[in-house]
């Protein structure tokens, strides 16, 4: 019973190691070099030897040996960084809405109302103070 059950896990482990690889697995294997280039961990004479073993390879563990030393991005890192892409885009879409509106209110008082220097000031410092946050909120 122990024979079979070690012979199973030793066959399981080979059978992983020289299972053939895909189109799509060699072309994810060159997409984590292309970004390991570009964040500098690889020189271009090791991307391209790494990226032509990971095109050419046969089994996933010739992948798994073009791709090794490359560090992935943990689950924490990849979600906090989907999050604030989110963020930035819901508060890029406030910010333009709020402009929208803005200048919308602004041509009704001016055609309703007409124009005056204090009206102008007061459009002035509602924009502004917005606009400087979004710039701040920006650069971060």
């Amino acid at each position: 019973m122990v024979f079979r059950l070690v012979t199973w896990l030793v066959f399981a482990l080979v059978q992983r190691r020289v299972a053939l690889a895909g189109d799509l697995e060699r072309e994810r294997a060159a997409s984590r070099l292309r970004e390991g280039y570009a964040g500098g961990y690889l020189t271009l004479e090791e991307f391209s030897r790494r990226t032509g073993r990971a095109l050419s390879a046969r089994s996933r563990g010739d992948l798994r040996r073009a791709v090794s030393g490359l560090s992935r991005p943990s689950l924490l890192e990849s979600a906090q960084s989907t999050v604030h892409e989110v963020v930035v885009v819901v508060v890029s879409g406030a910010y333009v809405l709020f402009n929208l509106v803005l200048a919308l209110v602004l041509a009704l008082t001016l055609v309703l109302g007409g124009g005056s220097v204090s009206t102008l000031m007061v459009f002035a410092l509602v924009w502004l103070v917005p606009t400087y946050l979004y710039v701040r909120f920006r650069r971060r």
